[in-house]
């Protein structure tokens, strides 16, 4: 339809298509975590036909997405924090992300949408910043790369994961537990108890670091990247002192060995290349002819999926082996289990979730603009 219609009923299929992706994007799980991508990259896509009519939209919603956040900040009630922490508005953040990294490279018209797009995950981050929302952090902070690798604009995302390091329970001797580690890409949320336990630190903590390596990796080829990594290399330092989990040191340990290269491997270049500061064109073209970093390298061999952006929620390779696993009995069940309505007080991820801004993006108009 979107191919043969005038202009007019192209623009009324865009709203009304965020807005059914909105409205059935409430709740990620394995069984629903490839519809959500696949609803996102149909949406992309439309949007795609018409830059200028996407623009238009996506400064409405986004600045919607920013209403809500801002009532969050100046109320600070549990209802208003609800609209927030919660799947629907993070799957709304990052289909937004997803379009202007779709045409960070080849149209210009969207990139405007990036700098309210991170000061609203930025402020999304740092509105309830517990440790029970250390999964919603890791999933922002990924989006947040994703941005940063597309549009070529500095964000400062490693003192956003560097807090995790700095996680009080870490002094404390972790709880035993023989459950599974928790799927993060599946939570927004971890109650305290889970928290409390080796499995869930370590699940926290190993997906930190993951994330902090890809990061580092994507401002590998900055000239000033042996500055912007020292406060990583002393957060990693003093999470290998801190943790017990003999894996995570390890890895942590390997990662402090190749930011170091990393900047060695920078001082050796920027000395050789006889610029000042001021001489931007050096600058910006510094390591320009490396395909690859030490740093780059060691991520793209870690074969963990570093993103939590909107790419995670595509990582299915390990979701069909579990659902395979599952008893067929309980998948009948579940199949025909109703789908959770709107009045529904608990997600998936265990955050209550009572009200819908699907409600508030419909009676948010273009004249508001």
């Amino acid at each position: 339809m979107a191919m043969v219609v005038n202009s007019d009923l192209l623009e009324l299929l865009m709203k009304g298509v965020y807005l059914a992706y909105a409205r059935n994007s409430k709740f990620v799980s394995v069984r629903t975590a490839k519809r959500i991508a696949f609803m996102r990259l149909c949406v992309v896509e439309l949007y795609s036909m018409d830059p200028v009519a996407a623009y238009q939209h996506g400064f409405v919603y986004i600045r919607q997405l920013a209403v809500e956040l801002r009532q969050a900040i100046t109320k600070k009630t549990k209802t208003v924090f609800q609209r927030i922490y919660n799947w629907q508005f993070v799957n709304c953040v990052q289909l937004w992300g997803a379009l202007v990294i779709a045409h960070a490279n080849t149209n210009k018209v969207l990139t405007p949408l990036v700098y309210p797009l991170v000061q609203i995950i930025i402020g999304s981050i740092q509105l309830l910043p517990t440790a029970s929302f250390f999964p919603m952090r890791l999933h922002l902070c990924g989006l947040l790369n994703e941005l940063t690798a597309a549009t070529g604009c500095y964000v400062p995302i490693a003192p956003l994961v560097v807090e995790i390091f700095q996680w009080s329970a870490l002094s404390k001797a972790p709880k035993m537990s023989s459950e599974k580690p928790p799927d993060l890409r599946y939570q927004l949320r971890l109650a305290k108890g889970v928290l409390a336990t080796k499995p869930g630190q370590d699940a926290i903590l190993s997906r930190a670091v993951s994330t902090l390596a890809a990061v580092l990796a994507t401002q590998s080829r900055s000239i000033a990247f042996p500055e912007l990594s020292i406060p990583a290399v002393v957060a990693l330092r003093a999470l290998m002192k801190k943790t017990n989990i003999q894996r995570l040191r390890a890895t942590t340990k390997r990662l402090l060995d190749k930011v170091e290269s990393n900047s060695a491997f920078v001082k050796k270049k920027r000395a050789a290349l006889g610029c000042a500061p001021n001489e931007h064109d050096k600058v910006k073209s510094f390591l320009s002819d490396k395909p690859e970093t030490p740093l780059s390298e060691y991520v793209k061999t870690m074969g963990a999926q570093l993103s939590l952006g909107a790419t995670s929620l595509g990582d299915e390779s390990s979701d069909e082996e579990e659902e395979e696993q599952q008893p067929k009995k309980k998948k009948k069940t579940e199949a025909q289990s109703p789908i959770p309505s709107k009045k529904s007080k608990m997600m998936d991820d265990g955050a209550v979730h009572e009200e819908d801004i699907v409600e508030a993006f419909e009676g948010f108009s273009d004249d508001d603009e």
